[in-house]
């Protein structure tokens, strides 16, 4: 008696779940500032296709409760769970890769945390230093040069192995960008549903062994047809994506660069999330300007080859020109824009141009409002200015920035945010509030 309750209140507590999701946001990415100072967070446009999915599955769910009543319910419920579950499992592959705008704002946001963490060293102590009047005590980190959701699948079907099974993982969108921002809705969806399917296995107990095991081989079937149908279609555009890339290798290596360009296009249509690859983006600039042409992605290759060969200054004209027509870019160029500028600015805190760096940040800020980095080093630069009303601005803003994060390794940056704001407040001869800020940068 007690397990068939226990199985009830398993199938209770999962439908309670799927409700719940169906509210909740199943991913969180943070896009902007609202008037009032609030953090503007968007799930991704894939939430809402799967959400009436589901509520088409809870209304099949129900007509084929009332259709056998008691005698076949918990067939539908477990049969339905063994369904639903791996469509559901389907969904960071349509986030990460079918949805590039999404994709790749996450993407960036991961990229500028792990910059903050890791890539640029310990964090904690080198932004708690500034500079000092016999010279920089550190240097800030530039972004790393690729953007990317993946490694682009360059292997064909029968080339894959063992190597190539983290790519295959973050191919089906289980990458750290998704696992960073991925939100309740999404986590209580499919859980609710594995719950609700082993309640109403379990509810079968005793003497009903032998309808239980009917109602296993029923599930393995639909869950195992549906899972392979998934698997199969989630694979098909990496395979297609890959065979458009080789192909572009290939034609380029020949010399025929136009079809190149064409294939190109073809694996970004099968993998949306490489059009803001910067690999895939520079491959592009550089076939355009075999070719004579000058457009933006053009532009964007030879920044990158003259900051390569030390040329600057000329890499910050053709950015000041692609500057003015950023309103007409695709955002995933308009994006590889600002990450040149970081580069820029850094370039002038790190050669001692202090205001000439802060104004660069200032202006990006307005452009990427959400940007760590970006708000990681205006706070330094207010911290080297004095200017406490800034620094006091940008640690609430880093600190609302992360509230999106799920990685325990913020706290790291955020401490460090709290750090640079003590030093501020005492400098300003605020004695409680510097206090305040160092006990918080460590926690207490």
């Amino acid at each position: 008696m007690m397990a068939r309750f226990a199985a009830l209140a398993f199938i209770g507590l999962g439908l309670l779940m799927v409700v719940a999701s169906l509210v909740l946001p199943w991913f969180v990415l943070a896009s902007g500032w609202a008037d009032s100072g609030e953090l503007i967070t968007r799930d991704a446009g894939a939430t809402g296709w799967f959400r009436m999915g589901i509520i088409g599955m809870l209304g099949a769910l129900l007509l084929g409760g009332w259709t056998l009543r008691k005698k076949g319910v918990l067939n539908v419920v477990v049969v339905w769970a063994a369904v639903l579950l791996p469509i559901l499992l389907w969904f960071p592959q349509w986030v990460i890769v079918h949805d590039s705008e999404t994709s790749g704002e996450a993407a960036w946001l991961q990229q500028q945390h792990d910059n903050l963490t890791w890539l640029g060293g310990d964090v904690y102590r080198a932004h708690s230093e500034r500079a000092i009047e016999a010279g920089m005590a550190l240097n800030m980190q530039d972004p790393p040069l690729k953007l990317a959701a993946f490694r682009a699948p360059m292997v064909g079907v029968t080339s894959l192995g063992i190597a190539e099974v983290p790519d295959l993982i973050w191919w089906f969108g289980y990458n750290p960008a998704f696992s960073q921002f991925a939100g309740k809705g999404w986590f209580m969806a499919w859980m609710g549903v594995l719950f609700m399917g082993m309640g109403g296995f379990g509810f079968l107990r005793g003497a009903e062994g032998k309808r239980r095991r009917a109602l296993l081989k029923q599930a393995a079937l639909a869950g195992g047809a549906v899972t392979g149908i998934v698997a199969i279609a989630g694979f098909v555009p990496i395979w297609a994506a890959g065979s458009s890339l080789t192909k572009a290798r290939t034609q380029t290596l020949a010399g025929n660069w136009q079809p190149a360009i064409a294939s190109l296009d073809q694996a970004e249509q099968w993998m949306p999330a490489l059009a803001f690859d910067t690999g895939i983006i520079f491959q592009r600039g550089r076939l355009e300007s075999l070719m004579g042409r000058s457009g933006p992605c053009a532009k964007i290759y030879e920044v990158w080859e003259l900051e390569k060969a030390g040329h600057g200054g000329r890499a910050k004209l053709i950015l000041e020109e692609l500057e003015l027509k950023r309103d007409l870019l695709p955002r995933v160029w308009a994006r590889e824009l600002s990450r040149s500028w970081i580069r820029v600015a850094v370039d002038d805190f790190n050669s001692g141009k202090v205001g000439k760096a802060g104004a660069r940040f200032d202006l990006l800020y307005e452009k990427e409002p959400v940007a760590l980095q970006i708000g990681f080093h205006r706070q330094l630069i207010s911290l080297q200015k004095d200017v406490v009303v800034e620094n006091r601005e940008c640690r609430e803003r880093i600190e609302k920035v992360y509230g999106t994060f799920l990685r325990r390794e913020k706290k790291g940056v955020i401490a460090a945010s709290w750090w640079m704001l003590s030093q501020g407040e005492l400098t300003a001869g605020n004695e409680m509030a510097a206090l305040q800020a160092r006990r918080r940068s460590k926690g207490l």
